[in-house]
């Protein structure tokens, strides 16, 4: 007995097709089909597609016997119910199969699995009918099913496109085989409503479901539904089929769209025309495209516009808009439209509306070429898992399964979640990202609205365009404000401007002028809200990212950041919160270079900022994020070291934004993290010569650590040694010495002496005792610490080495040059072994080494100051670049050398080199891009000197270029050692338009060249200079380095957390108690 007839007998013999089923249908023909399940399948579906072909071949075969007319039910066990679904597919798809498919009545499944069960898949059902009842396991044709479950999908979306064509009676399975019912009910039944599905229980198991040794009572429930069929079947004739089929080509189209057409719509030409050429005909398939974008962008407005384009362009072809916001809307628009269509059937109590409206549209003759459009699609889950019932009818498949996939209808979808517009697509290329307006298109709109140029002017429009952002519901909000009160722009603006307040309060009105219903009845706080809902229940990670964003510049925000806030977060998890918060298009990511590696930043708008800010004060978590923000910036900001300045610099802003915050803490507690934060901005502000704004933080930081944590903390002492070195980068020594002694004196015997914040605050004192002439106190100390330091630190750490530095510096002011020499040697060495010999701290030391040289008044040692100087710009030259201020700062070191050996043309040839870099660099920055301005937006400083002859004379600086040009006739013209110039910089909030700021300023006009061995360069970065950075030189005849013709005025630079005061010689240090080569 081959396996078809195995299928259907019992044990005693007995194959009730033949046996006892002629009784009650004698006029009927049985033929039976039977298939190799076993190796019917090898890797692909081409198997299936075979067995379906062969069935059809063969049953075309036979009817050429007998009339082609007579109708055909189906009758099918487990897998062969799949077999039989693709055979009809093939004839709907084959003309030469055609009279097959119209003269198929019913279709009688026996335990056929049409999907997954309860809790299986349709490959795993598949896997227990191999093993339990073809006792195959390794079965191809399962295996098949099992892995290649686009196929199982796309055999049902084709199939479902049929189902109404016929009348189906589905047996399921009661018992278990195995430990488990084979296949379920859920998977048994298509689930079809009204009378188009008859579904009955059998008691048997996958097995013997088809199986009757005797005509018991399961059996009569078959032989009485397959009677039934039969008379169905008898009572509709192939003609009459036919006949419908032609009759039902006749509709006319339906425009099913509940919004009127907006008046003021303007733009958006390019999407719309790209919406026409992906949603064009194309008879190989269905056409869809999404929209999506932030809430309240516009994408609705879009949709609808489009809409009644296609209805100009395609007058015979329907439109339908569906509401996809939840799933009631969902459900109450395919009632509609099935009232609207007037679908048979839509009426009834039991009908399945979503199946029914699905299932109608799918058929071209009942509705021809149509246009779907679903609107907020937003809700990811409620399209892609199965729900329960609500409404009218249940819903037992995904909401995505209801949107009709057939080759004469077009799907648009609006949607905030771009992973909802690519699963629902299928093609990325058809997603489109609406994002704001342009500057022209939202002058339009609201022109358009409020229709009075002669009230409400173009540029006020303009200003309220951009304080809107350019999001169209936004403006649309602002624009009814206005209208329904009767405001000019400009008093709107004020009072929008006026407080954070007032902005949230004006964001929540609600707009109707223009907008469709459900836009009009959210304002912004409520669209946004809702996405934020949504993606707290998506993902928690992306809600938090969201919140603590709310409390940070919003322009450039590093990905690092989030990832040292949260350590052990797993760049997956980051990839997918960061993904989601960007799918809904309340982020953006830019690239950015930090640390000279490849990194990400985000960016956001404002009003994102402030409804953010609004769901976590209603939420009552608004200090829990703002002390999250505050966390994160202290974890990243470490101005510390040289290498840290750049990213220092990217993250600046956010230091503003989160010392500047309002936000008190729960507990009313000073935050430990925003001392610290204070203290590190101090420093970073001092080192970049910000002297004003490093005193301010400076002050602050120390007052909160004081509140905080009190005096006789050894972060309160390092605090109070910061805001010293600010005073005395400001010339303020006394002050400064003051200051220190106070804070070390408050400190006493609490902090032990081998702390690190001690031994830094003593080895400062120390060099204040040097700047002001006590070497005896300063070489004292500088011992102690050494002392202290080495066992605890080591020889090479970098605050020994300072140390060592200074004290070989007050040996060398006392004279013991040897002494000097050999420690200059000694911290070189040890520099170049820890660091590398290109490195800049190395690169100073041998500076400081070839000062030393030079302190020494000798031919030998000048030469060999000579090849260390050259080396240097060397190395600097290649590593730096010629024109870098420290290359131009080594380049004076050689020069002040070849005056000294009385190589004076030497002397003069280097000069025009570094007259001619300077001239260059100037030509570079007046080539800059809007980018690279805005980039160094706080390096150009221009000071206008006034002469006598009613000339001025113009000194442009980056900070780094330790140096400016006159000459001596210029310097005879001069007002006098103290005189006013104009100081102008592009301010960094205008570089871009070219705004410059300009003010008056005290500097002081040096009267000979400066001993150039004690200027240092401090970084490549740059800032605006204060009245400080020129410094008064004075008498320089008696030093070593005095030069003649022209004089140069020096600026002060720092290196490192301390720094070093530059620009003094040695004699003029003297004689105003001033010496210059400490490091502080």
């Amino acid at each position: 007995m081959f396996h078809a007839e195995a299928t259907w007998t019992a044990g005693n013999g007995k194959m009730w097709l033949s046996d006892f089923l002629p009784k009650r249908l004698p006029d009927a023909r049985i033929l039976l089909f039977g298939y190799n399940s076993n190796v019917a399948v090898e890797t692909s579906s081409a198997g299936v597609d075979e067995q379906a072909v062969n069935l059809l071949d063969r049953l075309t075969a036979r009817r050429k016997l007998v009339s082609p007319r007579r109708r055909i039910i189906f009758i099918a066990h487990s897998l062969g119910g799949i077999v039989v679904k693709r055979a009809l597919v093939e004839a709907k798809l084959d003309d030469k199969y055609a009279s097959i498919r119209k003269a198929t009545f019913g279709l009688v499944f026996f335990a056929t699995p049409h999907h997954g069960g309860n809790f299986a898949n349709l490959g795993d059902v598949a896997a227990n009918i191999a093993r339990y009842v073809l006792w195959n396991p390794k079965n191809t044709f399962v295996d098949n099913l099992k892995h290649n479950s686009i196929f199982s999908e796309r055999l049902r979306d084709e199939f479902r496109h049929q189902l109404e064509d016929y009348k189906i009676l589905s047996f399921y399975e009661t018992k278990r085989l195995g430990p488990d019912l084979i296949v379920d009910a859920h998977s048994a039944i298509l689930g079809l409503p009204g009378t188009r599905e008859t579904a009955i229980a059998l008691d048997g198991d996958h097995r013997s479901i088809c199986k009757y040794p005797e005509p018991n009572a399961a059996y009569q429930q078959v032989e009485d539904g397959l009677a039934k069929l039969v008379e169905g079947a008898l009572q509709t004739p192939v003609e009459t089929v036919e006949g419908t089929l032609q009759l039902s080509e006749v509709h006319s189209p339906t425009f099913f769209v509940p919004y009127r057409k907006n008046p003021t719509f303007v733009g958006r030409e390019n999407i719309i025309k790209h919406l026409l050429g992906i949603l064009g005909p194309d008879p190989e398939g269905q056409r869809r495209a999404a929209l999506y974008g932030l809430g309240g962008i516009g994408k609705t407005q879009i949709a609808l516009s489009y809409a009644y384009r296609w209805k100009e362009e395609h007058p015979k072809t329907s439109v339908f808009w569906i509401h996809g916001s939840d799933l009631e809307s969902f459900h109450m628009s395919f009632m509609d439209l099935a009232d609207e269509m007037k679908i048979p059937g839509a009426d009834s109590p039991k009908a399945d509306i979503l199946s029914l409206v699905r299932d109608w549209l799918s058929i071209k003759r009942n509705g021809g070429d149509w246009l779907m459009i679903v609107d907020n699609a937003d809700d990811s889950d409620m399209f892609s898992k199965l729900p329960s019932c609500h409404g009218k009818g249940s819903v037992s498949g995904r909401l995505a399964d209801y949107i009709p996939d057939c080759a004469h209808g077009a799907v648009l979808l609006t949607t905030r979640d771009l992973q909802v517009g690519i699963r629902m697509v299928h093609n990325v290329n058809s997603v489109l990202q609406v994002k704001r307006m342009g500057e022209l298109e939202a002058i339009d709109m609201v022109q358009k609205i409020l229709d009075d140029k002669e009230k409400y002017r173009r540029e006020d429009i303009s200003e309220l365009a951009k304080k809107m952002e350019y999001i169209p519901l936004a403006l649309a909000q602002a624009v009814a404000y206005i209208w329904g009160n009767s405001l000019p722009i400009q008093r709107y603006l004020t009072q929008y401007e006026k407080s954070r307040a007032n902005e949230l309060m004006l964001l929540r009105h609600n707009a109707t002028n223009g907008l469709a219903k459900d836009e009009a009845r959210n304002a912004v706080t409520t669209t946004w809200k809702i996405s934020f809902a949504q993606i707290k229940q998506q993902n928690p990670l992306a809600a938090n990212i969201l919140y603590l964003f709310a409390f940070l510049d919003r322009h450039c925000i590093p990905d690092e950041l989030i990832r040292r806030l949260y350590p052990s977060l797993l760049d997956m998890d980051f990839e997918n919160a960061c993904g989601l918060l960007k799918a809904f298009s309340l982020i953006e990511e830019i690239p950015l270079t930090l640390r000279g590696e490849s990194h990400a930043a985000f960016t956001l708008h404002r009003m994102v900022q402030l409804v953010t800010q609004e769901w976590l004060q209603d939420a009552k978590e608004t200090a829990v994020w703002a002390e999250q923000a505050l966390v994160a910036v202290s974890i990243v900001f470490l101005p510390g070291e040289r290498e840290e300045w750049k990213s220092c610099e990217i993250y600046l802003p956010h230091v503003k934004v989160v010392l500047e915050s309002k936000v008190q803490s729960e507990d009313g507690n000073v935050s430990t993290s925003k001392p610290a934060l204070l203290h590190n901005a101090a420093t970073y502000f001092r080192v970049k010569g910000y002297h004003r704004r490093a005193e301010e933080t400076a002050r602050e930081a120390v007052a909160a650590r004081q509140a905080s944590i009190g005096s006789k903390h050894p972060d309160t002492l390092a605090s109070h040694t910061s805001l010293s070195r600010v005073l005395l980068e400001q010339g303020r020594i006394e002050e400064a010495m003051e200051l220190q002694l106070e804070a070390m004196k408050a400190a006493g015997s609490s902090i032990p002496e081998n702390n690190p914040a001690m031994l830094r605050a003593v080895a400062y004192l120390a060099a204040l005792h040097g700047i002001q002439g006590r070497f005896d106190e300063a070489e004292r100390l500088q011992k102690h610490v050494l002392k202290m330091s080495e066992p605890l630190l080591g020889n090479d750490h970098p605050d020994v080495l300072h140390t060592l530095r200074d004290l070989a510096v007050s040996y060398g002011h006392r004279g013991r040059y040897d002494e000097a020499e050999k420690l200059s040697q000694l911290v070189l060495e040890r520099r170049t072994r820890v660091l590398s010999e290109d490195h800049p701290e190395t690169l100073i030391s041998m500076l400081d080494l070839a000062a030393t040289y030079m302190q020494q008044n000798s031919a030998p040692k000048a030469i060999l100051a000579e090849e260390i100087e050259r080396k240097v710009i060397e190395v600097r030259g290649i590593v730096l670049g010629k024109e870098h201020p420290a290359t131009i700062q080594a380049m004076e070191h050689l020069r002040g050398t070849y005056e000294w050996q009385g190589r004076h043309d030497d002397a003069a040839k280097l000069q025009e080199q570094i007259k001619a870099i300077n001239r260059n660099g100037s030509q570079q920055t007046a080539e800059l891009s809007d980018a690279e301005k805005l980039n160094m937006s706080r390096n150009i400083v221009t000071y206008e000197l006034p002469l006598r002859s009613n000339r001025t004379r113009r000194m442009s600086h980056d900070e780094d270029l330790a140096a400016v040009e006159t000459t001596p006739e210029e310097e005879q013209e001069a007002e006098g050692p103290q005189i006013q110039a104009r100081r102008s910089w592009v301010d960094a909030n205008h570089a871009v338009d070219g705004t410059t700021k300009t003010e008056q300023v005290d500097i002081h006009v040096p009267n000979t060249q400066l001993g150039h061995h004690y200027a240092r360069s401090m970084s490549s970065s740059a800032s605006p200079l204060s009245s400080a950075n020129l410094i008064p030189a004075r008498d320089q005849a008696k030093s070593p380095r005095s030069s003649v013709g022209g004089f140069r005025s020096r600026i002060k630079s720092w290196q490192g957390e301390s720094g070093e005061w530059t620009g003094k010689s040695e004699e003029q240090s003297r004689k105003k108690g001033w010496f210059s080569r400490y490091q502080t």
